[in-house]
């Protein structure tokens, strides 16, 4: 089975809110320097479950990004997914795909993805840890036009098809799709993302990951990157919260607690 993963590097996830701040002339997030740069959690979740995919049965598992970071990061990333088993990582790097959104971007790795040539299944993580949007999956599917099923946790081949355990409110639901398809991939206890063996890693560090452009895509310029993006962001601010502290006094803790509850109801909270 031939697989792709499409993989995304993020500011740490677990970064404190008191970090990020707004520029709101570039209309962009802004964090410190020391911040470290990782690849998407979700994304890791893909990863692994290609590679489970490819222990079962075989195969080959290329990783693929597109640089929104510098690319000297994205490759350290890259060659992460490598030490963990992935065959091949290629990265997307060229100053036409700057600026894009998540319809853009799909377009981007979807033309890398035909480039690649044969495969079988794409995973994608189901959104990105810092936007969140959720988009560019199904976005790669549409522009491909291959079925697609996201919220999946676990992937399980078949002759011709993969079957797809997808969460939805009250569950899940079991899927069968032909191949080749999208998946999106949401967090589960069975896709924690293994580590890297040390002789993976060493390997990895040798390894030279191909970078293409837009001309190497053969990507129309009018519709990657900003050029191609179907949103604009009006306005970036950070959420504000204020708290209000009212004390209730009482004469004894019973009266206090009936107070409070007659305060709380009267919120509309009870």
């Amino acid at each position: 089975m031939n697989i792709i993963a499409c993989v995304k590097q993020v500011p740490y996830p677990d970064t404190p809110a008191s970090a990020y701040g707004v520029d709101n002339v570039g209309k962009r997030i802004t964090l410190p320097e020391d911040v470290p740069l990782v690849i998407s959690p979700f994304d890791e979740n893909a990863v692994e479950a290609g590679l489970q995919l490819k222990d079962q049965v075989g195969g080959r598992l290329t990783t693929i990004s597109l640089a929104t970071r510098p690319a000297d990061s994205v490759i350290r990333d890259l060659k992460q997914t490598l030490a963990m088993g992935a065959d091949e990582a290629i990265l997307l790097d060229d100053p036409a795909f700057a600026g894009g959104d998540s319809w853009s971007t799909a377009h981007s790795l979807a033309m890398a993805i035909r480039k690649v040539g044969e495969y079988d299944l794409i995973l994608c993580g189901l959104q990105a840890a810092d936007w969140d949007a959720g988009q560019v999956g199904l976005g790669i599917a549409e522009i491909l036009g291959l079925p697609a099923a996201t919220f999946v946790t676990r992937i399980e081949p078949g002759d011709g098809c993969v079957r797809a355990r997808c969460i939805i409110e009250n569950g899940y639901d079991l899927l069968e799709l032909p191949v080749p398809c999208v998946l999106t991939v949401a967090s589960d206890e069975a896709l924690t993302p293994r580590i890297a063996p040390l002789p993976g890693i060493i390997k990895a560090k040798k390894r030279k990951i191909p970078v293409w452009s837009a001309s190497d895509l053969e990507a129309d310029t009018a519709v990657v990157g900003a050029s191609g993006a179907k949103t604009v962001l009006q306005e970036l601010a950070l959420p504000e919260f204020e708290g209000v502290c009212e004390f209730i006094t009482a004469e004894g803790l019973d009266q206090a607690a009936v107070m409070l509850a007659d305060r709380l109801r009267s919120e509309k909270i009870l």
